[in-house]
């Protein structure tokens, strides 16, 4: 059998000599070497039958190892269950680490977006108001923390990359703020150091830039546990 591996929609790789046990994959990856480390990956695979018609979606990479004096490399790929802590989503019935709990309301979600490009906040709004979620705008870091304040968002989506007051400083900010215990920090950047960012302000995922915006609301539902 062979599965296509796709990021974002684009071919990584084709894996042969596929198997699976406990939500866990291990197979001989065909094609240039993964671009990012186990445990570095931001946005979960695709897995696509060589065919089409049938995919899988959120799978990450775990292990990369390469077989004795042999090309290609054997890898394991594993549920997102594998991702690393920061990124989880928090098991029903669990509250995490950090005596956050996941927002739960019979309300349309209350979503925070957070970015100083006009362009970028609209498309990322209207993506979002499309599904029935209520959305807030901040311009700035500043006009983020004043909106919280007025009212912790269920969701909170914001740019690394401000003027004056950064989106480190909010996403930092608002876990301070006992009003936002509930409130689920997802940080976009297209910095290289997304990642290392996102962990040392406590967000709850990160997403890197460019992004689509189905790739957004996945990641929002998958926070929030829909």
């Amino acid at each position: 059998m062979v599965v296509r591996v796709l990021k974002d929609g684009h071919l990584l790789a084709r894996l042969s000599a596929v198997r699976e046990h406990d939500s866990r994959l291990t197979a001989v990856w065909h094609g240039a070497p993964p671009p990012f480390g186990p445990s570095e990956q931001l946005e979960p695979l695709m897995l696509e039958s060589d065919d089409g018609l049938q995919r899988r979606e959120g799978w990450l990479l775990n292990v990369v190892r390469p077989v004795r004096g042999e090309v290609p490399l054997r890898v394991e790929i594993g549920t997102e269950r594998d991702a690393p802590p920061w990124r989880k989503s928090v098991p029903p019935g669990q509250q995490p680490t950090t005596g956050r709990v996941p927002a739960r309301t019979a309300q349309p979600l209350d979503i925070l977006v957070v970015d100083d490009e006009v362009d970028a906040v609209s498309l990322v709004a209207a993506a979002l108001e499309q599904q029935g979620w209520r959305v807030r705008r901040a311009f700035s870091g500043r006009q983020a923390l004043a909106r919280a304040a007025e009212r912790a968002p269920d969701v909170a989506i914001i740019d690394l990359i401000m003027p004056e007051v950064s989106g480190e400083e909010v996403c930092a900010a608002l876990r301070r703020d006992p009003r936002c215990s509930h409130t689920r920090v997802l940080v976009v950047s297209g910095a290289e150091d997304t990642r290392v960012v996102a962990a040392g302000c406590d967000a709850d995922s990160a997403v890197t830039k460019p992004f689509t915006t189905d790739l957004l609301i996945r990641e929002v539902r998958r926070l929030v546990e829909e």
